[in-house]
């Protein structure tokens, strides 16, 4: 049963995470420069060869974004986590696939922003202090309602915790801000499974590159791989589009 729930929970959770804070809702494209912004946006995503060998490369899901508005429409500490999120998507994007290795899932969304105080202002609302609460209480309600879809699964919760705080010194472009932490899905018979999750948003003038992950192992040295490839290629388009 455990083997079983910690995949479904995997699944699950990388679902959510992936739509959580970043979303990926196309943005249409209009004018010329929008259709710049979105090449420019689209040089920052995650590729292939980005990660090392093995990692597996699938359609993002975007399955879990409509059930996370709707959730956290009704979560009162969601208001500045909402403003971020509205403010990217007012903005061309692109979305990068999913990556993924056993149980661990890497993907990020490029947003440009039409100034750097735009996007400087969206990340203020990123760093408020209320993100924090309100991504736990989103992780329960969306964990908890999607694993309650298996009924031989969701009788056997007892408690879903999530626990993502803000992380201090994470450095990277004009500024950067993460949250990162483990959710524990505890069993009635005392079992439990742990899912890390983070996320990360890096500013490089008036681009905001946000990254999202979930692993059940160390990938640390992946990830900083991964985002310094992807996020250099981006401030190397935002450069010559000068």
């Amino acid at each position: 049963m455990l083997c079983r729930m910690w995949s479904r929970c995997a699944l699950v959770v990388s679902v959510v995470v992936a739509g959580l804070v970043f979303g990926s809702l196309a943005v249409p494209v209009g004018a010329a420069a929008s259709s710049a912004d979105q090449a420019i946006a689209q040089a920052g995503v995650l590729v292939a060869g980005d990660l090392p060998s093995g990692w597996v490369q699938k359609p993002h899901d975007s399955s879990g974004d409509a059930a996370t508005a709707k959730a956290a429409a009704k979560i009162s500490s969601c208001k500045q986590f909402a403003a971020f999120t509205k403010a990217n998507k007012k903005n061309p994007r692109a979305v990068s696939p999913d990556f993924d290795l056993g149980q661990a899932s890497v993907s990020n969304t490029v947003a440009l922003f039409s100034s750097a105080q735009s996007a400087t202002a969206a990340l203020a609302a990123f760093r408020n202090s209320s993100v924090a609460p309100c991504l736990n209480s989103l992780f329960s309600v969306l964990l908890k309602a999607q694993l309650a879809k298996d009924k031989s699964v969701g009788s056997q919760i007892k408690s879903i915790k999530s626990q993502v705080a803000l992380a201090s010194g994470v450095q990277g472009g004009d500024e950067a801000v993460a949250y990162e932490g483990p959710v524990v899905v505890t069993l009635k018979n005392g079992q439990a499974t742990t899912i890390d999750v983070g996320y990360a948003a890096i500013r490089d003038g008036r681009a905001v590159n946000g990254y999202s992950y979930t692993t059940d192992s160390d990938i640390s040295t992946v990830l900083t791989n991964a985002v310094n490839s992807s996020n250099g290629r981006l401030v190397a388009a935002l450069a010559a589009s000068h």
